[in-house]
């Protein structure tokens, strides 16, 4: 566990520097969470954080932010999963292919946050914070397949 804490801390912080106080846990997400028997603690800010065991041996830290965004007449939330942190720029040739294949999602996009000098990569989903229990655990679970085939495809890593 260790080997993450650094950066999923820094990319935590980061994904949630508009909201640098902690904020309650959403009761709702716990119950969305909890209705499907997914196993999950909350951070110091707030937030869900799960881990999935996947297939091969792999694994994906996942993340549901308690706090929403207001846009308009709506808010959002995110639902996200890291995939890389270095304290080096993303290549050319990289950061060209998170765009080609932010072409194909249906459901969120590829993110690139720095944070402390550090650069940062995320699968990010964008719900309406009124999404039922059905559609958290939906775009959770697809945040996590996309996070995780991205991370061995794009960075041949497990790290996240």
């Amino acid at each position: 566990m260790s080997r993450y804490t650094t950066p999923l801390a820094a990319l935590l912080l980061s994904l949630t520097a508009s909201s640098a106080l902690a904020v309650d846990p959403d009761p709702v997400v716990r119950q969305a969470l909890d209705d499907r028997g997914l196993i999950y603690e909350v951070t110091e800010l707030g937030h869900y954080r799960l881990k999935f065991d996947l297939a091969d041996g792999r694994s994906q830290f996942a993340f549901v932010q308690s706090n929403t965004r207001a846009s308009g007449d709506f808010q959002t939330r995110e639902i996200w999963a890291p995939v890389f942190s270095s304290a080096e720029p993303l290549s050319a040739e990289v950061a060209n292919r998170l765009l080609r294949e932010n072409n194909q999602c249906k459901l969120g996009a590829w993110q690139v946050y720095i944070a402390d000098g550090t650069y940062n990569v995320a699968f990010v989903a964008k719900l309406f914070n009124d999404a039922n229990a059905e559609g958290i655990h939906d775009a959770l679970l697809a945040v996590v397949d996309i996070a995780d085939a991205g991370e061995k495809a794009i960075f041949g890593t497990n790290s996240f």
